[in-house]
């Protein structure tokens, strides 16, 4: 009896002392690494640059996105559509319309007439007869023409050639007028001169016999010359003309050197 009870005594004891042994427990597990961040104000936070490119596509895509749900709500709706105009890209420098041309300065504005010059063929003649009858003839001239200057140095032009001889003698008058178009051409130089070439097609009468007309012709007048301006806005002008292949009835026949002066503005 004595020897179980210390059986369980000691049994007792020996419990008691593992108890206080004390027992080791696995670690704990190792918390991962951490990376301490310090913050910045937003201010000084440097955030990447977003691309242009991409800004503008986004907002392209973005208006093509709002023109496609706003047909697909009117498709929707049953209603009739409205159209919507398109977005268009306003970066792309191609779209941009043409720039329109300068127009042409019209008819009559400042801006033609400034080119144009216009003057007149002035002279007045008298000589007399030497056949002895006592006899005269007046010469007079009056031809007015107009130019256009194509460059400062070169110009075209229409005139209309018209003069008128009177023959006197005995009590009796005969005139013979010349009248017709013609065209020229003028080329200036050193600012005061020119060389003109011209073409005449002129209505004379067929005889010069001191007897009335009696009938009428054509001449083709072909001729060149040089003349001479002085003045200033209205100037005067003196010329020398040459008929280098006058037909038979062509007033320059006998004669084909001719004198010419008169007035002209803005030439």
């Amino acid at each position: 009896m004595i020897n179980k009870l210390l059986s369980a005594i000691f049994i007792l004891m020996a419990f008691q002392g593992f108890s206080q042994i004390p027992v080791s427990s696995p670690p704990p597990p190792s918390a991962p690494d951490t990376i301490v961040e310090t913050t910045k104000p937003d201010s000084q936070i440097i955030k990447p640059a977003t691309p242009v490119n991409q800004n503008n596509n986004n907002q392209n895509n973005n208006n093509q996105n709002n023109y496609n749900q706003n047909n697909n709500n009117l498709n929707n709706t049953g209603n009739h559509p409205i159209i919507i105009s398109q977005p268009q890209n306003h970066n792309n420098n191609s779209n941009k319309a043409p720039q329109p041309r300068k127009p042409k300065p019209p008819l009559f504005s400042p801006e033609f007439m400034e080119k144009v010059y216009y003057g007149c063929n002035i002279q007045l003649r008298y000589y007399a007869l030497l056949s002895g009858t006592g006899g005269s003839v007046v010469y007079y001239d009056l031809s007015p023409f107009v130019g256009y200057k194509l460059t400062e140095f070169f110009s075209m032009g229409a005139q209309i050639l018209y003069n008128n001889s009177i023959l006197s003698y005995s009590n009796t008058k005969v005139s013979y007028d010349v009248i017709g178009p013609g065209a020229f051409a003028r080329l200036s130089f050193l600012q005061r001169y020119y060389v003109q070439a011209e073409y005449d097609l002129l209505s004379v009468p067929q005889n010069y016999l001191g007897t009335a007309i009696t009938s009428r012709s054509i001449s083709n007048d072909k001729m060149f010359g040089i003349g001479y301006k002085g003045g200033g806005k209205l100037s005067y002008f003196a010329m020398f003309m040459f008929d280098y292949q006058p037909s038979p009835y062509s007033p320059y026949y006998s004669q084909p050197l001719i004198y010419r002066a008169g007035l002209v503005y803005n030439f």
